[in-house]
């Protein structure tokens, strides 16, 4: 009886800690790639060093709860190269329990939206609020084939904008100074890609399953599922 109740807290223990496994979180140093006017919109003085301190801390407080952070490193394209967008020896250059987050991140214009508002007499009001647009892509490494390969696991256009709100008869848009914007939509969009969002588990349980691999780093589930994108 003994030895059964032993083999029994062996396998929920085993059971467990596969568990914890899955969504164990990978150590990683995170590679950006953006133009100088995104660092420079993250101060008033838009001074670029201190700009990249600056979004560097966004990745630090938004992406902590997927990866186990050991650096943020800006990154430039090789504008030389045919076949490779990156330098591999820059991004390979970091401690082997690591593996590079690589995030593309590219504002690519501005629009406009309309909100409506309706007072207690039943008339309407419309004010126009600016929305940036933005590129995002993200790339994970992998420590297993031994080609340093980058595998693309996000991809997406993105929309973001202020809020606007009403103050009596008038209508106003919060924070729409050209560089607050971007700085704001920005920062947006890497506090939300940094949150655990994924599909409906029971209604998309594969779909779940892929992302929460992507979500934490689990770059062997990627090498066996995923093509390679360099």
């Amino acid at each position: 009886m003994k030895r059964i109740v032993l083999l029994f807290l062996s396998l929920l223990i085993l059971s467990l800690s596969g568990t914890v496994m899955a969504n164990e979180k990978q150590a990683v140093t995170i590679f950006y790639c953006v133009d100088d006017t995104i660092l420079q919109a993250q101060n008033s003085k838009e001074d670029v060093e201190k700009g990249k301190v600056e979004f560097e801390k966004a990745f630090l407080d938004n992406f902590d709860k997927r990866f186990d952070i050991n650096g943020v490193k800006r990154i430039h394209k090789i504008e030389t190269s045919a076949d490779l967008k990156y330098d591999r020896d820059q991004l390979y250059n970091i401690p082997a329990n690591q593996v590079p987050v690589l995030v593309e991140l590219k504002v690519t214009g501005l629009g406009t939206e309309t909100d409506t508002y309706q007072n207690a007499f039943g008339a309407k009001s419309n004010i126009t609020v600016p929305n940036v647009n933005i590129h995002y892509t993200e790339y994970l490494g992998e420590r297993i084939t031994g080609h340093r390969y980058m595998f693309q696991t996000f991809d997406g256009d993105f929309s973001y904008r202020p809020q606007s709100y009403a103050l009596g008869r008038d209508l106003y848009v919060a924070n729409k100074d050209d560089r607050t914007l971007v700085k704001n939509c920005v920062r947006g969009l890497i506090r939300d890609i940094g949150k655990f969002n994924p599909p409906n588990k029971y209604a998309y349980p594969d779909k779940y399953e892929r992302y929460s691999h992507i979500y934490y780093g689990d770059y062997k589930y990627i090498v066996e599922h995923m093509q390679n994108k360099p």
